[in-house]
């Protein structure tokens, strides 16, 4: 798609595993600890920042790594959800040991917004029941 792509994974042996089947450059790293001169147009985070002990420092990070009019892609369970409130802890998301921050719509946005994002889209997600997509951009430095 004529894409320039790079990636973060924090798992050494993943991180080869899909460079090598992409033919892409994956480094290995917390994203945290990521450092590149290159400024990005699109930062995906699918399903990372419920991992992540501080989502506020993600998404500075994110951020950070963004060009002043580049687009961050975000999707995370959203644990207010119609599907959650049903389904309550059956819900698979609840029972995942790795989830360490967990977000609804309302909170997800005041924190982006604490950090300069503004949400320009918001969806279910298709892919799980229970989850948010969201598209996110740096706030105009006008507004």
């Amino acid at each position: 798609m004529g894409y320039d792509t790079n990636a973060v994974e924090l798992r050494k042996d993943r991180a080869q595993e899909i460079a090598n089947m992409l033919s892409i450059p994956i480094w290995s790293c917390d994203f945290l600890k990521f450092e590149s001169e290159k400024k990005f147009d699109i930062l995906t985070m699918g399903d990372i920042i419920e991992h992540v002990t501080n989502p506020k420092l993600a998404l500075e990070k994110a951020y950070s790594l963004l060009k002043e009019d580049g687009v961050l892609w975000l999707s995370t369970p959203n644990y207010n959800s119609a599907f959650t409130q049903i389904m309550k802890f059956r819900d698979a998301m609840w029972k995942e040991p790795e989830h360490i921050s967990y977000f609804h719509f309302k909170g997800l946005e005041s924190l982006a917004n604490d950090v300069g994002f503004v949400i320009q889209e918001y969806q279910v997600s298709k892919r799980y029941n229970g989850s948010m997509e969201l598209i996110l951009t740096k706030k105009s430095h006008t507004s």
